[in-house]
């Protein structure tokens, strides 16, 4: 499991393939950066979409298929402990003799193993479903919370290829052993830089609401990009780039208005009213930022004024391209991703 990414929506990708000594923000394979709920606070009963913010970005692709996203057709309602491996009995039959997947969480079924399902899957980067109108109250009560809620679990796999079923053994004692695999046309199973599965955790409240941030826009060494055109930029000449004039300082713009109130409208302890923290992940596919994550709003100051992050462009001339995702910690988020082309 190489990252989480909170959206409530809760975002987790399995199966990332960038190697070890790289910065988590490269992107070098197929890759899963954030998920976004139309409502990342549901209702029970409300229609909700997500969209999956994905990109492939490997180099390595001739004679491979191209990268599509798949979701199962699977609305996974609290699973026992609000354990996302939990639904994973409804997705594949542990015998292998299932049908497709039911609604809610325990209650057996599933695909068979060592199926082909891409058929039966939707692909795209958006995916819609309805909350169930139960979801609340079929949720067991968690003592001590301001409101009570109920959550239910997507998964999706974004895959160069297509998606087969893999046995459940029920004997292993390891529950958290994904059931999906990416496959090649000739069912060849393919390796973690084709593919990630990931899956979306999604919360519903009756009082609480909460909305994704907003991105006005993002500043390059002091002027606007056009996220069409991107940016230029100069290659770095110098071994040891940092402090010798490669840095291209940017930062991410989000109004005052994205930094809701915290769920209950908390106090800390001094009586300071708090909250959403905001921050932002970076992502790039030529050279490297500074930061993989900057702090936007602290949960009890608000705005941090100084979140610019730098750009370091490598030695040599080419085109990538660089990749913003905006989170708050109550299952919001944005996104935006520009051109850059280094000359």
């Amino acid at each position: 499991m190489k990252k989480f990414v909170f959206l409530l929506v809760l975002v987790a990708t399995f199966a990332c393939g960038s190697g070890n000594f790289d910065p988590i923000g490269k992107l070098q394979s197929v890759r899963v950066l954030a998920a976004q709920a139309s409502e990342p606070y549901a209702k029970p009963g409300d229609t909700v979409t997500v969209t999956l913010d994905a990109f492939d970005a490997r180099t390595d692709t001739a004679g491979k298929q191209p990268m599509k996203i798949y979701w199962l057709p699977l609305v996974c309602k609290n699973p026992f402990s609000d354990l996302y491996y939990a639904c994973f009995a409804s997705l594949v039959a542990p015998s292998g003799d299932g049908g497709l997947p039911g609604g809610d969480a325990g209650t057996g079924g599933g695909f068979p193993a060592g199926l082909d399902i891409t058929p039966f899957l939707t692909q795209g980067p958006k995916f819609t479903f309805t909350m169930p109108a139960d979801v609340i109250a079929t949720h067991p009560v968690v003592e001590g919370l301001p409101e009570q809620y109920g959550v239910v679990f997507l998964f999706a796999m974004a895959c160069a290829g297509r998606v087969h079923t893999l046995p459940i053994d029920p004997t292993s004692g390891n529950g958290q052993t994904v059931p999906l695999g990416c496959f090649d046309d000739q069912g060849n199973q393919l390796g973690p830089n084709d593919y990630v599965f990931t899956f979306m955790r999604v919360y519903a409240y009756e009082n609480a609401t909460n909305a994704n941030p907003q991105i006005d826009g993002v500043v390059f060494d002091g002027q606007p990009v056009d996220p069409n055109q991107g940016v230029v930029v100069d290659r770095c000449t110098s071994s040891d780039p940092l402090g010798t004039g490669c840095e291209h300082p940017f930062e991410v713009t989000v109004p005052d208005s994205s930094w809701e109130l915290a769920t209950g409208a908390p106090l800390a302890p001094d009586g300071t009213q708090l909250h959403e923290q905001i921050w932002a992940d970076y992502y790039f596919t030529l050279d490297q930022t500074d930061s993989d994550v900057k702090l936007l709003f602290d949960a009890r100051s608000g705005r941090v004024t100084d979140n610019a992050n730098k750009y370091i462009p490598p030695n040599e001339p080419g085109q990538g391209r660089l990749f913003i995702v905006v989170h708050d910690n109550r299952g919001g988020a944005a996104w935006v991703d520009f051109p850059v082309f280094v000359k």
